[in-house]
């Protein structure tokens, strides 16, 4: 535990926005931090406690929401500070797991179908609950010969049947694959190699890693429940200090730190949650100390590119394509995609024997440019960005790290929720982005069989918070991101009257609905509609509402984790910091 403070240093923040209002504010249910944690430390009995911020606690709260429970989840630092907001930005299926239930030594090919498909069902329900912030994203499979063209053709079809199939109960957004001439290869991507003459586009899912954290935090901490009552909170920066057992040595509740203003306060509960990710056998032995390691590490790292014209290829004007190499040189998956105006190249996949911070290593990044430059020898794209997280794998238990097998391509992202024996405590361990709701929805279904309420609810309807109402046919029989996001700006453009197309479009691309919180404050006050920097569109509006509705308190937080330009150029995102901090000087001044 951190020791406690001797002299408390509020951030200039922890009295955010007492007086401002602004309509659509109301109209989304939208609170401060500072409400928030008023309502936590007031009424401080919860069903459960969710520790871990990042993608599975935010798939957690957002079911827990959905069930009625009056939940909590606390974060240490920001909300998907860590691995979820270091991925390839993908909602995928898992095309190499594919691959291996066709293997004759594969003795597990059950449950690698099992894998895919529950990912290509779980891709398609974000496509649909969160239209605005998911999209479709073609993926070109380049191949030396037609024979080779042909076998992933046939493999490229059956992943497709098989999101047919889970597709069923609800609109299916994904393409289904094209066979790539020789022609159309020299065309689309010029300054491919010449030796990959042939090619098949796939379909599958792009999104903002980090803002998918947070829509979900947030439309679950928006959401009345049927008492009346906000059920759902949601803190990040609070730290535990102590597990508190009862008589029978069940957890009864936690000493908890709010390192913003440097007060503890305690909180009860009936059930905790742990989806804090690589952190999961460390919190699980401070409750069960004798308990045995069920996680290993591996590292993924990215870079993200300059992006050059003649590498965007938009498939029908509307879906970005990218590069899938389905077998690098030592048997990974590797991904050349365009993402937010940038292009991100990753990832690799090393194997780790610890947590301790470390530098990202040059061979690694060398890997993956050197794997980007056989494919396209003659580009120029320079590298602007570079970023690493650690993947949770699950294995059987060991005491021991170092007794492990290094090769942590071969094991599988499956996923784990698990009740410790006798004890109030569920794990959430291992998995995907793409099925990170699918996760929560089996956390909270053991939650209330712990807690003797009922079923499950449905929740594969439940839109996320930016998700615009459906008024109408049309808007109803729209299938594509940009069609969505063009007919929202038509239908809402007196809204985005002091905004350029551009920033007007990307707002709702990330925002959705709530882009007109936005719009609102820069309608109040129109030299928020600012700029903060040439050739991204980023404001001063969109700034202060990230720190009045979505607790960012640090613009080292804003600028790698709220705005995507930390993973497209960190020198820009340097440059952008020091206008963010006094963004943040002036916001508490008001």
């Amino acid at each position: 535990p951190n020791p406690k403070p001797q002299t408390p240093n509020p951030h200039p923040l922890s009295k955010l926005f007492t007086s401002l209002s602004y309509s659509y504010s109301d109209k989304f249910n939208l609170r401060s931090r500072n409400e928030i944690l008023n309502n936590v430390t007031t009424d401080n009995n919860f069903d459960i406690v969710i520790i871990g911020g990042g993608i599975n606690g935010a798939g957690t709260l957002l079911s827990s929401s959905m069930n009625n429970l009056r939940s909590l989840l606390i974060e240490v630092n920001d909300f998907g500070s860590g691995t979820s907001s270091k991925s390839t930005k993908l909602l995928h299926g898992g095309l190499r797991y594919l691959e291996n239930f066709f293997k004759p030594s594969n003795d597990n090919r059950n449950e690698d179908l099992k894998l895919v498909f529950e990912s290509l069902k779980e891709r398609n329900i974000l496509l649909n609950i969160a239209p605005y912030l998911n999209r479709q994203i073609g993926l070109m499979i380049s191949c030396q010969s037609i024979f080779e063209a042909l076998y992933y053709y046939s493999g490229c079809m059956f992943y497709h049947f098989l999101n047919c199939i889970g597709s069923m109960n609800y609109k299916n957004r994904v393409n289904r694959p094209i066979f790539i001439s020789r022609k159309q290869v020299n065309q689309r991507f010029p300054q491919m190699n010449n030796k990959y003459k042939w090619g098949v586009l796939m379909f599958d899912g792009q999104t903002n890693d980090s803002a998918l954290v947070t829509e979900s935090i947030f439309t679950a901490v928006s959401k009345v429940g049927i008492n009346g009552k906000f059920n759902s909170n949601a803190l990040n920066y609070v730290s535990i200090q102590k597990f508190k057992f009862d008589k029978n040595n069940q957890i009864e509740g936690l000493v908890l730190l709010d390192k913003i203003t440097q007060r503890e306060f305690e909180v009860s509960c009936k059930v905790i949650i742990s989806t804090a990710g690589v952190y999961n056998d460390i919190v699980k032995k401070e409750v069960t100390p004798n308990s045995m390691n069920n996680l290993c590490f591996s590292e993924g790292v990215h870079v993200g590119l300059e992006s050059e014209d003649n590498f965007r290829w938009r498939y029908l004007d509307r879906i970005d394509v990218g590069v899938l190499v389905p077998r690098t040189s030592d048997g990974r998956v590797m991904f050349f995609i365009p993402w937010e105006n940038g292009l991100i190249a990753g990832t690799t996949d090393k194997f780790i024997y610890d947590l301790k911070p470390r530098s990202i290593e040059t061979e690694r990044v060398n890997e993956i440019y050197s794997c980007f430059s056989s494919y396209f020898p003659d580009s120029s794209n320079k590298i602007t960005s570079v970023w690493s997280g650690v993947r949770p794998l699950i294995v059987p238990p060991y005491s021991d790290i170092r007794d492990l097998s290094t090769d942590s391509k071969s094991i599988k992202r499956s996923h784990s929720v698990q009740l410790e024996e006798n004890l109030n405590f569920i794990s959430v361990n291992g998995g995907k982005l793409t099925i990170f709701r699918k996760m929560g929805e089996e956390a909270i279904g053991l939650a209330l069989k712990l807690l003797q309420k009922g079923e499950l609810s449905n929740t594969l309807t439940s839109n996320l918070i930016g998700t615009f109402p459906y008024t109408n046919i049309k808007q109803e029989s729209i299938t594509d991101n940009d069609s969505y996001v063009e007919y929202h700006y038509t239908q809402y453009k007196d809204n985005f009257k002091l905004l350029t197309r551009d920033v007007s479009l990307y707002l709702i691309r990330r925002y959705g609905y709530r882009s007109l919180v936005i719009t609102d404050i820069i309608n109040r006050q129109n030299n928020k509609a600012e700029i903060l920097l040439d050739n991204y569109p980023y404001t001063i509006a969109e700034v202060e509402f990230l720190c009045k509705y979505e607790m960012a308190l640090f613009a080292d937080d804003i600028i790698n984790y709220r705005l995507p330009i930390g993973r497209l150029n960190q020198n820009d995102a340097h440059r952008i910091k020091n206008k963010i901090e006094t963004i943040i000087n002036n916001i508490s001044n008001l």
